[in-house]
């Protein structure tokens, strides 16, 4: 079948519905932040799921011959699917397996805690599941068992984009969170985190919306290193793409959820966190050299000093 465009999306025309059982092709999200979608469904005589067609969205910049190459690279790959069937539709329904949440800080900013998610899987069962939108013709079963399969998240975040950005009034904030400790965390974190928050940077320059752009970086623990990595940017290096210094405060999950919380408690959580970030940008200007006038601030002095700032504006206990 032809390649087919409308006015929301491209469709790929590798199969024809009319090779596929009546009723079983149903559309799934691949990536929402790329704007991909797959029609699935069962083939007449095929014991398994399989792809019926491509959806690329033209609101993300898809074209015609984007969405070619794109399916050429991956049309013999099965892996994207992010759904496992688990038995056939063949008298009876169809069975998958998900993962429903993982622990840690989720896309729409809620702190989840292996805790909370082992306490809370049973409750899911009998829940309804949706396809897409949440909504009651979108129904297509029923949860019938859950269970708790251990502290670590199941999928990491694209190593291309930053984890999290929140677009407030006044400034931008960017989230990145890793589960890698030790030297491993500086060699796999800290420059694509730096370029991260400064592709964010330049983004918005070239929107016409230059908005201070800050950013926590969240992990089990904090590698020294790392703190030094960040501090040069913040207080000596303008980084090329941004072309301008960059503010990460790095934290641990603990001293995140401490402050996370602590921001959900009042009103203006967004006024608080822009006070610590323009606090925190004045810390380097406490101790300069008095020739060259660059900040003569040690990198652990000035991290204490950052996470005192943030227990004062929120009165917590002492973050350090």
């Amino acid at each position: 079948m032809p390649w087919e465009i409308t006015d929301q999306y491209i469709r790929s025309g590798h199969r024809s519905p009319d090779e596929f059982e009546p009723n079983s092709l149903r559309t799934i999200t691949l990536s929402e932040n790329e704007g991909i979608k797959a029609v699935v469904g069962k083939p007449k005589g095929e014991e398994k799921m399989d792809v019926q067609s491509y959806l690329f969205a033209i609101s993300k910049g898809w074209t015609i011959e984007k969405a070619k190459a794109w399916f050429e690279k991956h049309k013999k790959n099965e892996a994207h699917l992010p759904i496992k069937v688990l038995e056939k539709i063949v008298d009876k329904p169809l069975r998958i397996r998900g993962v429903a949440l993982k622990a840690g800080v989720s896309r729409n900013f809620n702190i989840y805690t292996p805790e909370e998610l082992q306490a809370f899987a049973q409750k899911l069962v009998s829940a309804p599941v949706y396809v897409e939108h949440v909504a009651v013709p979108n129904a297509v079963g029923k949860i019938v068992k859950a269970e708790w399969d251990g502290s670590e998240p199941i999928h990491t975040s694209s190593g291309l984009q930053p984890d999290l950005v929140v677009d407030f009034d006044d400034f931008i904030l960017v989230i990145e969170s890793t589960i890698c400790s030790g030297p491993r965390q500086y060699d796999t974190e800290t420059e694509p985190v730096i370029r991260h928050i400064a592709r964010v940077v330049q983004e918005y320059k070239q929107k016409g919306n230059p908005k201070p752009v800050y950013a926590f970086f969240v992990a089990r623990e904090i590698d020294p290193n790392v703190v030094e990595y960040f501090y040069v940017y913040y207080a000596f290096h303008k980084h090329p793409l941004a072309e301008e210094y960059i503010t990460v405060i790095p934290l641990t999950v603990s001293q995140f959820k401490i402050m996370f919380q602590k921001l959900t408690e009042t009103k203006s959580s967004a006024n608080h966190i822009l006070h610590i970030f323009e606090k925190a940008g004045e810390v380097k200007g406490l101790e300069k050299c008095n020739s060259c006038g660059t900040p003569q601030m040690n990198v652990h002095h000035w991290y204490k000093k950052v996470l005192k700032i943030i227990s004062e504006e929120l009165s917590l206990d002492n973050l350090i």
